[in-house]
């Protein structure tokens, strides 16, 4: 499941990032000596696409696995584009689920992991989580990190540091600790 996918063959126009939908099929690969190491692969993504600029970076032997919404996450628990909806509805508990989260909007991830924190039935559907949680207090909202660039990274990020927002380092620690709590190998993406 990735949550804020890009494109395959290279990150959103104008990001900062790489590929992660290549980056951890490629890393699979490598763990598990297989050439389609996913059964599925459930990706969102809000900037809007031409689809034949989406379909055409994907390798031909993706794209069987693949299910892209080029749409924004939905965080509202029973909404039609909220993804750990359908993950209930398409993970097994034998199922190896990886996720990876996102989508540069600090309400919507927070939200997200709330649900995953408060409800079992999700929770125990996953077995590897990255998230970037930006965070006010983040050695990552250095400008100098992005090399003085205006409008890059999280230099230009605001958060809400209101108490339970989860916009503070201190919050991240203990959202990150909480999900290991759950046996998430909860890791941090950047």
């Amino acid at each position: 499941f990735d949550i804020g996918a890009s494109l395959y063959s290279s990150a959103r126009a104008g990001g900062d990032g790489g590929s992660s939908l290549r980056w951890f099929r490629n890393r699979y690969q490598n763990l598990t000596g297989s050439p389609q190491p996913f059964d599925h692969i459930y990706a969102w993504e809000g900037q809007e696409y031409n689809a034949t600029v989406l379909w055409d970076s994907f390798p031909a032997q993706v794209v069987p696995f693949v299910s892209y919404y080029n749409v924004r996450a939905d965080a509202r628990p029973n909404a039609k584009h909220n993804p750990l909806r359908v993950l209930t509805q398409v993970a097994r508990l034998d199922d190896h689920v990886v996720m990876k989260l996102d989508v540069d909007h600090q309400a919507t991830q927070v939200a997200l992991i709330q649900q995953v924190l408060g409800n079992r039935r999700i929770s125990a559907l996953i077995d590897e989580l990255f998230w970037e949680h930006e965070v006010a207090g983040s050695a990552m909202g250095c400008p100098r990190l992005w090399k003085g660039r205006s409008g890059h990274g999280w230099s230009t990020m605001r958060f809400d540091t209101s108490q339970g927002r989860g916009g503070t380092l201190a919050e991240s620690y203990e959202l990150f600790g909480r999900l290991r709590s759950l046996g998430i190998a909860a890791h941090s993406w950047v």
